[in-house]
């Protein structure tokens, strides 16, 4: 026994001292933040509602997106206030790690690998600083900056510190994001109303609920991807055949629904419209 137990340490320590092995890390950080911020999210819509997705997570109400023009430069920062749970300052790292979560593999939300916050913000912006507080007296800090995760300034998500009480963080408990360097970012007047539409219908359950999502001030609508509530008016659509149903099982054993419905739009009402008078209603 003594024999094999050597013999498996000194294969150990070939391995372990193998020349060149540490020139070669799992992650090469400047080729993968690229890559990252080249996945996905093509839209400031889809990366915007990671965000406000993660602030109902957190029992947030009130969902405040302020994106301004940063100058003649044409940069635009982005703003995301919530009023949900806050964040401990370990969380807060957490949260902006690739893969960090405190909800890892969890099947009650729609997160699940802990990849949302870090990706979604990265291909809008080069950099991101969050701000979290869960009582009025005291506000966690930290960032992720992409330019300096690329060129090997930065290896480690920095330790949260006290940061002085934001402007809008008027609330007893949340949090602040903030986009900055955005050069992904094209957002002219017309692409509010894009966004609005998109977050309205991602989440108009939520919003029908009570929940309250604002735009640079305006309110976000539910918007019904079947045409068939209230809020449209020129464009109604009416339910198509019965809901077709299909039974599944949950990993953990459960069965559950898939509901699928469809709706028939007036197509005849349709015909007569610009192309401008159709994007108008959805």
């Amino acid at each position: 026994m003594s024999g094999v137990a050597d013999s498996a340490i000194q294969r150990d320590s070939i391995r372990l001292s193998t020349p060149g092995s540490t020139d070669h890390p799992v992650v090469a950080l400047a080729a993968f933040i690229d890559a990252i911020r080249d996945s996905g999210y093509r839209t400031p819509a889809h990366a915007l509602a990671e965000l406000v997705d993660n602030s109902l997570e957190a029992g947030a109400t009130h969902i405040s997106i302020i994106i301004r023009a940063d100058g003649p430069s044409g940069g635009h920062t982005i703003t995301v206030v919530d009023d949900g749970c806050g964040m401990s300052p370990s969380t807060l790292q957490k949260a902006l790690q690739f893969g960090g979560s405190t909800r890892f593999n969890a099947r009650t939300g729609t997160g699940r690998y802990g990849m949302g916050l870090p990706c979604s913000v990265l291909s809008q912006a080069r950099r991101v600083d969050v701000y979290s507080w869960q009582s009025p007296s005291r506000t966690w800090w930290t960032y992720l900056d992409a330019p300096a995760v690329a060129n090997g300034a930065l290896a480690h998500i920095p330790a949260s510190k006290q940061s002085p009480r934001l402007p809008t963080a008027r609330s007893t408990s949340g949090t602040v994001v903030v986009l900055s360097d955005c050069d992904r970012i094209d957002f002219r007047p017309s692409a509010a109303d894009n966004v609005r539409q998109t977050l309205g219908r991602i989440f108009r359950r939520a919003i029908c609920r009570g929940a309250s999502v604002e735009l640079n001030g305006e309110a976000v609508r539910p918007v019904d991807p079947l045409f068939r509530d209230a809020t449209h008016v020129l464009v109604r659509g009416k339910q198509y055949g019965p809901a077709l149903e299909f039974p599944v099982r949950t990993p953990d054993g459960a069965r559950s629904i898939v509901r699928i419905r469809f709706a028939e739009l007036p197509v005849e009402k349709l015909c007569g419209l610009s192309n401008r008078e159709k994007a108008d209603v959805g």
